[in-house]
């Protein structure tokens, strides 16, 4: 039976005791193809002896500096032996496997850890380039949102947009806006309306039930969302008058027998100045 490269290597580095040593150069002794399998190991081992090392960048030496210092604080003193005593002990690699780790270690592991930690810049810059990244993306939801407000009758909240006094409206209930709501909350087909002055389309039960709150709505509009019939409905935010409450819930419950309670697809909230 052959020994494993990863014995072979070990034996160049004196790690078995006095006994296996001895029972692995006899084995050499004998075997032409264990010979070679040393020699090739030796051949890699001068090959990446001679390679230069990439050079670190001084933050992640330090980051690596402190992580081995703070290891070594926690370790017991016995833990040294007794890794050492595994790794004469454990672990028969596959053929030649000994070679492949040597050489990611020696030519990968520096590359990866200096891209991943310092890669053109600092991780407060990437966060940064996220962030302006995700506000500058567009919303299509908060799109059909501010179009549907636009063209819907909610005349206090044109106020709201054109003077930035929310203090009078935040006093005043639902029923005293005068907002044009629908007189009905019987059933509507999805797309029925085209148009976006739907402040006056009615909700269904429904789609109502399934939002939960009993304010009249400001806008509703049957439309599309990720490919599903839905209404898209606009309600006062709860607490802040300059904000809106946009819900989409699954037109499917109103043709649905028996009767079921609508699913809420999404819901956010947006501002109205923007």
């Amino acid at each position: 039976m052959h020994p494993e490269p990863a014995d072979i290597a070990a034996l160049d580095d004196d790690l078995h005791p006095a006994a296996e040593a001895r029972r692995l150069r006899a084995h050499l002794a004998d075997c032409q193809e264990c010979r070679q399998v040393q020699q090739e190991l030796q051949l890699l081992r001068q090959e990446l002896a001679q390679m230069a090392a990439p050079e670190m960048p001084p933050d992640v030496a330090a980051r690596i500096d402190a992580a081995l210092a703070a290891e070594a604080a926690t370790t017991p003193v016995g833990g040294r032996r007794f890794r050492a005593l595994v790794s004469r002990e454990t672990g028969r690699w596959p053929r030649l496997a000994l070679a492949a780790v040597g050489t990611v270690v020696a030519l990968g592991l520096g590359t990866i850890v200096v891209q991943g930690l310092n890669l053109g810049g600092t991780g407060a810059t990437d966060e940064s380039a996220t962030e302006a990244a995700a506000d500058g993306a567009e919303d299509p939801l908060e799109h059909q949102v501010r179009e549907l407000l636009a063209e819907a009758d909610v005349p206090q909240y044109a106020d709201i947009l054109e003077s930035g006094e929310a203090g009078a409206l935040a006093e005043e209930s639902d029923r005293e806006s005068g907002v044009p709501v629908p007189e009905t909350t019987e059933a509507a087909e999805p797309g029925g309306n085209d148009s976006f002055g739907a402040a006056s389309a009615p909700i269904p039960s429904c789609v109502e039930s399934a939002i939960g709150r009993t304010e009249d709505p400001l806008a509703v509009e049957p439309d599309r969302y990720e490919g599903n019939d839905a209404y898209l409905v606009l309600l006062p935010h709860s607490v802040d008058p300059l904000r809106v409450d946009a819900y989409v819930v699954d037109a499917d419950c109103v043709s649905a027998s028996p009767p079921v309670e609508g699913e809420v697809l999404a819901k956010e909230s947006y501002p109205l100045d923007r």
